[in-house]
């Protein structure tokens, strides 16, 4: 049995789209209209249960006749974009009388469901689905659909266009009255001209008969050509969205602040970033810690150990002077225990030598050990001032150092700042300043900052723009110091209107474009005008209204697809 989705059934979907078109008893031609329209063959249903999307199709339903055509259900995990298989799938469908029809519908493969209901009476029927995938259930309705009498009931209908649409004004349709439209038939409907539709004449069209309709070849039908619908419209089947990344979002109402542009870089503040030069000229020990960039260190930890090989005053005096008041200390304990000198000798030899220490502390980096333990007396201990990474190491091991010649380079990056160069032209409205959001070279994140620490007083010069500080926490050390930034300055009250997420929006020859989601298999490319963004969310001015669906990956395909470069994927043989 063929299967066409998106051509040879109708093609309609929830914002009602469609095409006037024939239907017949042969399914060599089935009649595009509006879903959900009970003047029509046939339509589809695209309908969202929370994490799970359902579009269906289907052909026209006579009673008491199985369907010529599958219904086919495509199912698809909204968060991944692929499709649910191993769902338990059930269609119930309530009808004229309380008439009530339940089918449980196998998978064909996975993610598309077929059946092929039988509708024991004409009228409408309203169709729900029942879903159960892993454990849990959903709930899905999807409206009514129409069953006819028969196959002539369908012709009746076919191309019977309730809109303007394709130029097919009722208001203007001379002699078609909707009150006389019961029992209408094309044979005896003389003088019924559809309006606009080029070559497209009930009367006159040759070979166009409705009591032969087997012989109405719709490839063939000068202007009348269902696989390429002159709508606007871009049709990419479900299967092939199911093969490539692919995400579609809610446009949103939401308030956003105004903005303008700022380019920017991230630095350490003081005290985040420190440069450890060795006090001493000697030789770095080899079984020092072995320390290079990235690795962690903490406040006081080891970085290196370094012989001295000249011993000037200030480190071989103090670490002397710490030696000798030790002892004087020791000494002093001994002579007030035996009552020779008074208390008052023994807190001054404390204190000289709580002054050695830190003189000794100052030059070494560390505490002196006593006087008996000289093992490493002679070495001096290079310590971390800070908590943070080594972003540099300027000395190896067993390297010869001068006085003051840098070792470590040490940053914390726990909380950066992003300074951003404001444009002069916006100094004067620094003051309307609530925060920024900028994102970092080679990324797309954006990252939100609403605490400003300062604001510079003079306009740089050469770049004539004002310096501004944000505090950006960085916990999990993501963004590195030095990084350039583009940023967007948020100022004032925000702005409340319809927004979609930024990767919505595509730049296609300098103009905002957004692909908009009309129905499963069915898109709308549309130029819109954006305004005021957070980084995350971007205001649309015009082109967009709450609730539409827009695409957010895969929009290049969905663009391809236009162009004609994409193939329609017909899937599955039945």
């Amino acid at each position: 049995m063929k299967r066409n989705l998106t051509h040879g059934w109708m093609l309609a979907s929830f914002v009602a789209l469609g095409l006037t078109g024939c239907g017949g008893p042969g399914g060599e031609s089935e009649a595009p209209a509006p879903a959900h329209d009970p003047h029509v063959g046939g339509g589809q249903f695209t309908e969202r249960s929370g994490e799970i999307e359902l579009f269906a199709t289907y052909p026209h339903q006579i009673a008491g006749a199985e369907s010529e055509e599958p219904w086919e259900i495509h199912l698809t995990w909204v968060e991944t974009w692929k499709p649910v298989a191993d769902a338990s799938v059930t269609l119930t469908m309530s009808g004229p009388g309380r008439t009530r029809s339940e089918t449980t519908i196998p998978s064909e493969v996975p993610g598309v469901y077929l059946t092929t209901p039988t509708l024991p009476e004409a009228g409408t029927w309203q169709v729900r689905f029942a879903l159960s995938v892993a454990d849990n259930e959903y709930e899905i309705p999807a409206g009514p659909l129409e069953v006819f009498e028969s196959e002539s009931g369908v012709d009746a209908h076919a191309g019977h266009d309730h809109g303007d649409h394709d130029g097919h004004d009722h208001g203007d349709h001379e002699g078609h009255d909707h009150e006389d439209h019961e029992g209408h038939d094309h044979e005896d409907h003389e003088g019924h001209d559809r309006g606009d539709h080029e070559g497209h004449d009930h009367e006159d069209h040759e070979g166009h008969d409705h009591e032969d309709h087997e012989g109405h070849d719709h490839e063939d039908h000068e202007g009348h050509d269902h696989e390429e619908p002159d709508s606007g419209l871009i049709t990419l089947s479900v299967e092939e969205q199911w093969t490539f990344p692919f995400a579609v979002s809610v446009a949103e109402e939401r308030e956003i602040r105004g903005s303008f542009s700022a380019a920017g870089e991230l630095v350490a503040p003081p005290g985040g970033l420190v440069h450890v030069s060795s006090p001493v000229a000697g030789l770095v020990q080899v079984d020092g810690p072995p320390l290079g960039p990235g690795d962690f260190v903490r406040t006081g930890q080891l970085l290196a150990l370094i012989a001295p090989i000249r011993l000037d005053n200030s480190y071989e005096r103090t670490r002397a002077e710490v030696v000798a008041a030790e002892r004087e200390v020791e000494r002093a304990e001994r002579l007030l225990e035996a009552g020779a000198i008074p208390a008052r000798r023994l807190q001054d030899a404390r204190l000289d030598l709580d002054v050695a220490v830190a003189a000794f502390e100052a030059i070494r980096g560390g505490t002196p050990g006593k006087a008996g333990e000289e093992a490493d007396s002679e070495l001096y201990r290079l310590l971390s001032p800070i908590d943070g990474m080594v972003a540099a190491r300027d000395v190896a091991l067993g390297q010869q150092v001068d006085v003051g010649e840098h070792a470590f380079t040490i940053v914390n990056t726990g909380t950066l700042w992003f300074v951003a160069r404001i444009p002069a032209r916006y100094a004067a409205d620094t003051s309307r300043i609530r925060g920024a959001w900028f994102t970092v070279e080679g990324g797309t994140s954006p990252y939100t900052v609403s605490r400003v620490l300062s604001v510079g007083s003079m306009i740089e010069p050469t770049s004539r723009t004002l310096p501004v500080r944000f505090a950006v926490p960085n916990s999990d050390r993501t963004l590195k110091v030095g990084m350039l930034a583009e940023g967007q300055i948020l100022i004032d009250d925000p702005m409340r209107g319809a927004a979609v997420p930024v990767a919505a929006i595509q730049d296609e020859d300098g103009l905002p474009v957004i692909y908009v989601k009309v129905s499963g298999d069915t898109f709308e490319r549309r130029v819109v005008e954006v305004g005021a963004s957070d980084g995350s969310w971007t205001l649309v001015a015009s082109g967009i209204e709450p609730g539409e669906h827009v695409v957010t990956e895969g929009a290049y395909q969905v663009n391809l697809a236009a162009l004609g470069t994409i193939e329609p994927s017909h899937g599955h043989a039945h």
